[in-house]
C-alpha cells in the first residue's frame, strides 16, 4: 500500500475526506492503523492510500485520474508515467483533460500529482 504524504493528507482534511485509513500523521509522522481509524481531532491526519484517494476523487467529485505509461530509454524498466485529469463538461458532454507537464519514473509520482492537482484546483 502507497499512502499519500503529509502534505496532501492535511489538504484532503480540509477538503473532507473522511474514510476509514490504514495510516495517519501524528505531528507529521506516519503511524499505522489496525482495524482502519479516521481521525477527527486537530493533531491528527488519517493517510489515505492513493487508491483510496483515487477512488474518493472518482465516486465523490466526478473527476477521473488516468495514469499513462510511455516507453523511455530510462533504466527504470524502460517506462515513464504520466496523469491526465478528465471531467465532463455538461454543456455539450465533451471531455475535459488536463494533462500532466512532466515524465515520471514510478506510477505512484504520476498518481500524486494528479490528486494534489485535483486538490489544489478543482474541488472548492
Amino acid at each position: 500500500m502507497e499512502f499519500v504524504n503529509y502534505i496532501i493528507a492535511k489538504k484532503l482534511k480540509e477538503k473532507g475526506f473522511s474514510d476509514l485509513c490504514f495510516g495517519h500523521y501524528f505531528g507529521g509522522i506516519f503511524q499505522t492503523d489496525m482495524p482502519p481509524k479516521q481521525y477527527q481531532k486537530e493533531k491528527y491526519v488519517s493517510a489515505p492510500t492513493i487508491d483510496q484517494v483515487l477512488n474518493w476523487i472518482r465516486k465523490e467529485h466526478d473527476i477521473d485520474i488516468e495514469i499513462l505509461t510511455y516507453h523511455t530509454f530510462a533504466p527504470a524498466r524502460h517506462r515513464a508515467y504520466a496523469a491526465r485529469i478528465v471531467t465532463l463538461n455538461m454543456f455539450d458532454e465533451t471531455l475535459n483533460r488536463i494533462e500532466d507537464p512532466e515524465m515520471h519514473i514510478k506510477w505512484e509520482d504520476a498518481a500524486l500529482w494528479a490528486i494534489e492537482y485535483v486538490i489544489d484546483y478543482m474541488i472548492v
